[in-house]
């Protein structure tokens, strides 16, 4: 399996696609999601993949997780995007530090990894499928990034056969803290 961006509008960015281990064969798609992913992982053990996904995590709830999370970031930044709908406005009220890391300006939107279960389908051109309710944010309304920044990556989660995870993760900073280079199992 690997990540491309070669299904246009068909996949809204980045998606995961498989090629056949056996011989020759074209790329086939086995899973596009709302948002852009990155950072693959294919876990074996247990049963499924594991993507990152930048998804806003101050309006996180019940009623957002997994793919409902990825829809909502989607749509957020669609809006954002509409400079109509905000009546003109083009500005940013930052509430907290940092406001910027590296190159990167800093808003709500944090990488969070996703795990998705796959299944033996015979009916699907790669043989295989995501179920869409199977999505599930690893860190949901969590306010970390996972991978963390520039030097982040899949390494910096692990998850068990039984479905335990374990990350290296930035704690919650407190309101009077501007920043952390902190890093907590």
């Amino acid at each position: 399996a690997f990540l491309s961006d070669r299904g246009a509008d068909e996949t809204k960015g980045t998606a995961v696609w498989m090629v056949p281990a056996l011989g020759p064969g074209e790329a086939r798609l086995l899973a596009a999601f709302p948002v852009a992913v990155g950072d693959l992982e294919w876990n074996h053990g247990a049963g499924g993949i594991v993507v990152s996904a930048a998804v806003y995590v101050d309006e996180q709830g019940e009623d957002k997780v997994g793919r409902a999370a990825m829809e909502a970031t989607a749509a957020r930044d669609k809006a954002l995007k509409n400079g109509d709908a905000l009546g003109g406005l083009n500005a940013v009220s930052f509430k907290r530090l940092p406001i910027r890391q590296w190159d990167t300006w800093l808003d709500a939107k944090m990488p969070h990894p996703f795990f998705a279960k796959v299944e033996n389908d015979p009916d699907s051109p790669s043989g295989y499928r995501i179920s869409n309710d199977s999505l599930i944010d690893l860190l949901s309304a969590i306010p970390t990034a996972v991978p963390s920044g520039a030097f982040g990556g899949n390494e910096d989660w692990a998850l068990s056969k039984t479905g335990a995870v374990a990350v290296s993760a930035r704690p919650p900073i407190d309101p009077q803290e501007a920043w952390t280079t902190n890093r907590h199992i």
